[in-house]
């Protein structure tokens, strides 16, 4: 008796020791916060320059997301995705960041929901259609995949799905995930900081005009303080200027020029070169139906070889294009028109890891050029886009004829995939005019108190081998259509978004950016293979466990009966 009064005591400590111990942990939990990410690519685990920038937030961040409300699996996901991506934000930013989600499409009162709706509409929030098969009819839904970010009385809508031509809505919705943390902070850090950095765009030597890159350039005037600027009438380039963007020059670049763009980079400038190694353009094709493209006599050869690349004389033929329309015969005296494919207008799909090209969209060129890279020790290269496996080259002098529009060319015609054609170049580079500067030249610097620098601190510089790539095609009304736009199928593509990420990318000192180079692997089954295998996994799901039971049932009885026995 006295040994069962024992184990009952003994057995009260351990419950008591138990009850102590989930108290302790629960109150110590309230006091020191964990969270441990278990997924292999890290998808719940903040980038450092997030952490940084949430924890030097000086007031209220206030997030308003619409995609609240009932939807399909895909969409789902994605809600489920932006919560846990705003819980993890909340878990550092703390009370700074707050959030909502709303359904704009609930209630039933019209009159609210359209003024709603209107209301978002003005934000530049549109919500998009999606089609769900029913058993007996197709039903239409409304979904609005959109933040709203405010802070001090400013806002910023975010848009959360990410479309990519090509893409499965599996894989879009997955890269949408993916960019999550990027969308979200790069909002916040545009709409919380406070210095504007400053980007010089040049003219004087025949770039494209401000009606043709308006609206780059009224884009960019969001967030950045944006001039244009003429290097020739200028000392130096100022130190102050963060970007120099050069668009499209179509004449020669005296050796002064170049030696001030070369001075400013050695001193940590940052240039975005949108260059066209040949003279080729659509409304040389309208006036004639076929011409020889010449060579731009740019000047710039020595300089960028110097840097770490050399653009080729060439142009690239891609099957993966823009379509360009052809009158292909009359009806009741109307022109009949069908689209063949343009092969000078090279559609790119980036496919590389680099923060600027990640998960992001078709890019669309007009005549551009093939970039080599040089074996510079010190300058790391990394190529961010790239034609198709099946493109090829002609070199100068190039014909170009409307005759190819009725070509069907075989496989073996595309003799050279993969041709770069915009470059990356990071490290310290090498001044092109070490050892081959004049006395005179030497002189007025002396004078003028400016150092020549023969070699730059770490830096950065983009090169393009398309100079359109920046241009809005102009239309009736002068600046009507977006950087992009194609007008013949009338779809914008990625080039601003692609030339935005470039600045920001150069520009950004906080690291935001990094958050783009984020994935979210997909884990789905394969199809065909379940629809092979699915009677042998059936009967597996079906038989296995109660083969187990009856074992197990069996062992048990076979233990009890050796025991009892």
């Amino acid at each position: 008796m006295v040994k069962k009064s024992a184990n009952k005591v003994k057995s009260i400590q351990l419950l008591l020791l138990v009850l102590v111990a989930i108290t302790a942990i629960n109150i110590g939990a309230r006091f020191f916060y964990y969270r441990l990410d278990l997924t292999a690519e890290k998808r719940y685990t903040l980038t450092p320059s997030t952490k940084k920038a949430l924890a030097n937030l000086d007031d209220y961040v206030y997030i308003k997301c619409y995609l609240e409300g009932d939807f399909p699996s895909g969409f789902k996901q994605l809600q489920v995705a932006t919560h846990e991506m705003l819980d993890e934000l909340v878990s550092v930013g703390g009370k700074k960041i707050q959030y909502d989600f709303i359904n704009p499409t609930a209630g039933t009162d019209i009159v609210k929901k359209e003024e709603l709706r209107k209301q978002l509409e003005s934000k530049g929030i549109n919500p998009i259609n999606i089609n769900l098969q029913g058993e007996d009819n197709v039903k239409e839904q409304i979904i609005y995949p959109w933040c709203v970010v405010t802070y001090k009385e400013k806002e910023i809508p975010v848009f959360l799905l990410n479309q990519q031509m090509g893409k499965s809505s599996s894989e879009q919705l997955s890269n949408s995930e993916a960019l999550l943390e990027y969308n979200l902070m790069d909002a916040i850090h545009r709409i919380t900081r406070t210095v504007r950095k400053k980007v010089a765009i040049s003219e004087g030597n025949g770039e494209l005009s401000d009606a043709q890159i308006n609206d780059f350039v009224t884009t960019l005037n969001q967030d950045y303080d944006v001039a244009r600027v003429n290097i020739q009438h200028l000392l130096l380039i100022p130190k102050q200027v963060d970007v120099l963007i050069i668009p499209k020059p179509t004449l020669a670049f005296p050796e002064t020029e170049k030696f001030k763009i070369d001075q400013y980079i050695m001193n940590g400038g940052k240039v975005i070169w949108l260059l066209d190694k040949m003279d080729a353009d659509i409304d040389s094709l309208r006036r004639q139906k076929e011409y020889i493209a010449p060579d731009y006599p740019l000047n710039l050869d020595d300089q960028l070889f110097t840097y770490g690349v050399r653009i080729n004389p060439n142009l690239i033929q891609d099957a993966q294009c823009a379509p360009l329309p052809m009158v292909t015969g009359y009806l009741n005296n109307q022109p009949q028109t069908n689209f063949f494919p343009w092969m000078f207008f090279p559609v790119v799909i980036p496919d590389g890891d680099h923060p600027i090209v990640k998960n992001m969209d078709a890019i669309l060129t007009l005549f551009a050029s093939s970039i080599d890279t040089v074996a510079n020790k010190g300058i790391k290269k990394t190529i961010l886009m790239h034609s198709s496996p099946e493109s090829r080259v002609v070199y100068s002098p190039a014909l170009i004829s409307l005759r190819l529009l009725k070509m069907q060319p075989q496989k073996s015609y595309f003799s050279k995939p993969n041709q770069a054609m915009a470059v990356l170049l990071e490290g310290e580079f090498q001044s092109v005019f070490e050892n081959r500067m004049a006395p005179e030249t030497m002189q007025v610097m002396d004078s003028l108190h400016i150092q020549f620098k023969a070699k730059s601190d770490a830096n950065k510089m983009v090169v393009i081998a398309d100079g359109d790539l920046i241009k809005n095609p102009l239309g009736k009304k002068a600046m009507d259509y977006p950087c992009g736009y194609y007008p013949f199928t009338k779809q914008t593509f990625s080039n601003k978004l692609f030339l935005l990420n470039a600045v920001e990318f150069l520009t950004d000192e906080q690291g935001v950016i990094a958050a783009r180079g984020k994935e979210v692997r997909l884990r789905l089954l394969d199809r065909t293979k379940v629809k092979e295998e699915k009677g042998k996994w059936r009967l597996i799901n079906l038989a296995l466990p109660i083969i187990l039971l009856l074992v197990a049932g069996l062992l048990i009885h076979f233990l009890r009966e050796r025991k009892y026995r």
